[in-house]
């Protein structure tokens, strides 16, 4: 494959895993966006989250750390519950410390997630890097444009209001903790 097709073939398949396949790396962005007071932080917990997934990705499409979906699954609808119901604890308090550190571990199991479904999909073994790298850019610019939506969309115009965490924050990491904790039954009763 000539490499221009590869990484438009593979930079496509990692957005479109994420926009709109990907219900979980979806939820647990719009956590982190929710969960962040400035761009700023919600960045630094964004780039935490990326350099760990980006990590398991390489070590479980290598095959050197094992890729057992049916365990992984329940795992990540986990960190997205988790993640969301620190946002609605959290409230600025002594809990703000430890969300640079969560979006990093939580990566690391979002990224043999991201391993597991390009195990599925395949990866022509020739390029094997070329093809590795651009899904995960793929992914990154999928993530960027979830973080860029809200934060335009919704955090910029109304964050400076008083009622900002009752109308919008709880309401909607209460949602997103509700439908984590429904797949994170339903994947533990499903396997």
């Amino acid at each position: 494959m000539h490499y221009w097709s590869v990484l438009y073939k593979y930079t496509l398949i990692g957005f479109t895993h994420v926009l709109p396949k990907g219900i979980d790396h979806i939820l647990f962005i719009i956590s982190l966006t929710f969960g962040g007071p400035s761009l700023k932080h919600i960045v630094k917990q964004s780039l935490a989250f990326t350099l760990a997934h980006s990590l398991t990705l390489l070590l479980g499409a290598y095959s050197i750390i094992p890729n057992i979906p049916t365990f992984i699954e329940p795992f990540i609808a986990l960190t997205i519950f988790i993640s969301a119901v620190l946002n609605l604890l959290s409230n600025k308090t002594s809990i703000n410390r430890y969300k640079f550190i969560l979006p990093f571990l939580f990566g690391l199991i979002h990224g043999l997630g991201f391993a597991s479904a390009l195990s599925e999909i395949g990866i022509p073994q020739d390029e094997f890097i070329y093809a590795l790298l651009s899904f995960n850019i793929g992914v990154e610019l999928a993530q960027i444009v979830i973080i860029a939506t809200i934060f335009y969309l919704v955090i910029k115009n109304f964050s400076s209001k008083d009622s900002y965490s009752y109308k919008v924050v709880y309401p909607v990491n209460t949602l997103i903790a509700i439908a984590a904790l429904y797949m994170f039954i339903d994947r533990l009763v499903s396997n």
